[in-house]
């Protein structure tokens, strides 16, 4: 269609003449809105999650969810990631303390041990023994083997302090997460029993 001279398509005047900021304000969210539209049309579908990197945190991951999901399904997502986080923390629990419960074993081997080397010493101290030159040799080694004992208990007995720090930690670190979901009261508490029953109750329902 022609125009007389000097005028325009009055359609492609408006369009080449409106500034980029004359644009309507709400043009992105009437596109966000409308996709939220259809998507809501579509059969949801619970994405499937990946194991979490060593740094990667519950908070880090939800970054990477669709952002047309409601807020009550974000908040799904995040409690189900913070159970699976909850269910390994809670099996690493469980590994130190059968490693704490294996070394105070252990402690208390080594304190016999120890007072069967003080008995022996000290009937070898009262021994009316021709050979003291020889009796004295024994004793000395006696008395190494007992220093060396008692360094080996002292040193376990820092690794099992150790040990209760990690774990009081992690129950800790826990009983947050719990806290910052609004979920109470924390499934986890100072008893291993209870953690034990914990894990085989989440491992059923999942």
């Amino acid at each position: 269609m022609s125009f007389p001279h000097g005028q325009q398509n009055p359609s492609t005047k408006s369009a080449k003449g409106t500034p980029a900021s004359k644009e309507p304000a709400d043009l992105n969210k009437t596109i966000y809105e409308y996709s939220a539209e259809e998507e809501m049309e579509e059969e949801i579908i619970t994405p499937v999650v990946s194991s979490p990197t060593k740094n990667e945190t519950p908070e880090k991951r939800m970054m990477g969810f669709n952002i047309q999901k409601s807020p009550s399904q974000k908040q799904q997502d995040y409690i189900q990631e913070l159970r699976r986080t909850i269910v390994r923390q809670g099996k690493t629990i469980s590994d130190l303390e059968f490693d704490k419960d294996y070394l105070e074993e252990e402690l208390k081997r080594k304190n016999v041990t120890i007072k069967n080397l003080e008995q022996t010493e000290m009937k070898n101290e009262e021994s009316d023994e021709d050979d003291e030159a020889g009796m004295r040799a024994e004793l000395k080694k006696m008395k190494k083997k007992l220093e060396e004992k008692e360094i080996e208990v002292l040193e376990l007995k820092d690794i099992l302090d150790s040990k209760e720090n990690e774990i009081e930690n992690l129950r800790n670190e826990l009983a947050k997460k719990f806290k910052s979901t609004g979920e109470a009261p924390p499934l986890f508490s100072a008893f291993s029993k209870q953690i034990d029953e914990e894990l085989c109750s989440m491992t059923e329902n999942h």
